[in-house]
C-alpha cells in the first residue's frame, strides 16, 4: 500500500478528498491530526480547495499479526 485516501461523501458521491502517504501512518500509537481536504473538481460540489474544509482523525496502518492489535481507546 502506497497511498491513503480519505473521502468526504454526500450520500454516495465523493465531494472532497485528501491523499497522503501510507508510511506516515505506521506509528502504532497515532495522535489526532488535522488534514486539509481538496475539492473533487470532477464532481463540482465544491469549486475551490479553500472551501473544502478540514477533518481530524487518527489512523494507524499496522500489521496485526506481527505487532498485535491497537487499542485506540488509550
Amino acid at each position: 500500500m502506497d497511498r491513503v485516501y480519505v473521502y468526504l461523501m454526500e450520500d454516495s458521491k465523493p465531494v472532497c478528498f485528501w491523499r497522503g502517504k501510507a508510511v506516515d501512518f505506521e506509528n502504532p500509537n497515532p495522535i489526532m491530526q488535522w488534514i486539509p481536504l481538496k475539492a473533487d473538481l470532477s464532481v463540482g460540489a465544491v469549486d475551490e480547495d479553500w472551501k473544502a474544509g478540514m477533518i481530524s482523525f487518527k489512523l494507524s496502518i499496522n500489521n496485526a499479526t506481527t505487532n498485535g492489535h491497537i487499542d485506540f481507546m488509550q
